[in-house]
């Protein structure tokens, strides 16, 4: 009998791991130009056949995929801190990152709706402890597809509460693998850092892709360029995890040092890290060396590290001005793309603005040095207090050129009731974006946040009044009060008698 329940046992291990599912990991780490350094872990689980009982694949993920209420087709979720530096840092590993704030793209099999967004957003709020159910109607763009869905919440930041989630959903979690690197003390003191999920639903499989990328800044505290993994992220890779099936880690190196310039001498160590370098990257394989990760690279003939003066520029730079309209309550909103490369780039640029703010649509214009005749562009009118304003422009750009998109927005004076709690810290208009081709990938890079003042009444005004209207009750009150309760009699004054 007892033998029996040993071969069943075996078989249904054997049966777990010939499944066709799988799990892939690789961190990336790579010096910047203004002595910054870029991490990004990657994540992937695959399951051709997912179900309650997936290997690998997250329970609470196969619930939304296989919800026919939720109806997922593909899903994109990332919460971002800080700002991507393109002019010093280029672009991120991965192209949907580089935002600020929450952003979510989900495309439903079927047509869309709003009760399918509606419960959606609330679901993944829910599995990943963020605010993003101020996600309604009147800031998601409804795109030209007819299944996809977008939004941007700048002012949702990642923290802690945000991490553990994403650390859940691993098979090993924190305990073996890259996932014992995940500090969060030391991801959100990066100066910019990053926490992206994306669900794609292939039939009966699913694939799921976490990554988190951080840039950290060495030289904050001792002036030094000098960097370990074992320095950045105060732990260190123990043991693999046994249900990858590769774990790797791509250490870049910097541009070999000019023969004469020796305070750009840098060196490797340890020396015997057992890794393989390929076109200036270290490639070191978890699941095969004996020693734990311990990569550092230093500059021991330099002392201090100084900034570089100047920086190569990305093929494709975009910024976003905020300027003074012509009259006060209006501003001016100044898109400017470059094309720095030498052949002609094609870019599709998507923004969002809030209902609050109106587009004077006479003064929209494109202007520069691209191709008028390969120049479209889309508005939505925004609706209020139901849909934001959208603008999708697609152009191609000359070489070494720039264009720009300009148009006058006017700040609209709104009902009391329609001001947010906070609105005297101003109103958030979501970062822009555009995509392009480069190096034979999809690229994608976005504008700062920008934070646009409303014309506010005075919200103490009520409050003053209601103060002194009842300070001047109570005591009316309290004066008639006393008059109609208390009972007057004359006491009669009584004569001394006299020695």
């Amino acid at each position: 009998m007892i033998s029996w329940l040993i071969l069943l046992l075996l078989i249904g291990l054997a049966a777990c791991r010939d499944s066709k599912d799988g799990f892939d990991e690789f961190l990336s780490i790579k010096p910047l130009q203004d002595g910054r350094v870029d991490t990004a872990f990657n994540f992937t689980i695959s399951d051709q056949d997912i179900s309650p009982h997936s290997h690998l694949f997250p329970l609470p993920l196969v619930n939304l995929l296989t919800s026919p209420e939720l109806d997922i087709d593909e899903l994109h979720l990332s919460l971002s801190a800080g700002r991507w530096d393109y002019d010093k840092w280029h672009y991120p590993t991965f192209p949907q990152l580089g935002s600020s704030g929450a952003e979510v793209w989900v495309s439903h099999k079927s047509d869309r709706s709003q009760e399918k967004w509606n419960r959606v957003v609330h679901r993944i709020s829910g599995l990943f402890c963020a605010s993003l159910s101020t996600s309604d109607n009147t800031n998601h763009l409804l795109l030209d597809d007819k299944t996809w869905t977008y939004a941007q919440i700048s002012s949702q930041l990642p923290c802690t509460e945000n991490l553990t989630p994403f650390i859940a959903l691993l098979p090993c979690k924190s305990a073996a693998g890259l996932g014992q690197l995940l500090n969060p003390h030391k991801i959100f003191d990066a100066d910019y850092h990053s926490l992206a999920l994306s669900m794609f639903n292939q039939g009966s499989g699913a694939r799921l892709e976490i990554k988190v990328e951080a840039v950290f800044n060495p030289a904050r505290v001792d002036q030094q360029r000098q960097y370990s993994t074992k320095a950045m992220f105060d732990r260190t890779v123990k043991q693999k995890c046994e249900l990858a099936d590769s774990s790797m880690v791509y250490f870049g190196l910097p541009p070999p040092p000019g023969e004469e310039l020796n305070q750009d001498v840098w060196v490797v160590l340890p020396e015997d890290h057992e890794g393989e370098v390929k076109d200036g990257t270290i490639e070191l394989d978890l699941m095969t060396t004996s020693k734990q990760l311990g990569l550092a690279l230093i500059w021991p003939f330099q002392e201090t590290f100084i900034y570089p003066r100047y920086t190569t520029k990305p093929p494709i730079q975009i910024r976003r001005d905020q300027i003074a309209g012509p009259v006060e309550e209006t501003f001016t909103m100044k898109i400017t793309i470059e094309n720095t490369q030498d052949e002609d780039a094609q870019v599709s640029y998507l923004q969002s603005i809030p209902w609050q703010v109106k587009p004077w649509l006479h003064t929209f214009r494109i202007y520069g040095d691209s191709s008028s005749d390969s120049t479209s562009f889309k508005h939505n009118q925004a609706k209020a207090d139901k849909e934001p304003y959208s603008l999708q422009v697609n152009t191609t750009l000359a070489p070494h050129s720039e264009t720009i998109i300009e148009c006058i927005y006017q700040r609209q004076f709104l009902k009391y009731t329609d001001y947010a709690p906070d609105i005297h810290r101003g109103i958030d208009i979501p970062p822009g974006f555009i995509r392009f081709e480069a190096d034979n990938m999809t690229k994608v890079a976005y504008t700062t946040p920008m934070l646009v003042d409303l014309a506010t009444p005075d919200f103490s005004m009520p409050y003053n009044v209601i103060i002194i209207t009842s300070t001047v009750v109570a005591l009316f009150f309290g004066s008639v009060y006393n008059i109609l309760v208390r009972d007057f009699q004359l006491i009669p004054k009584k004569e001394s008698k006299s020695d």
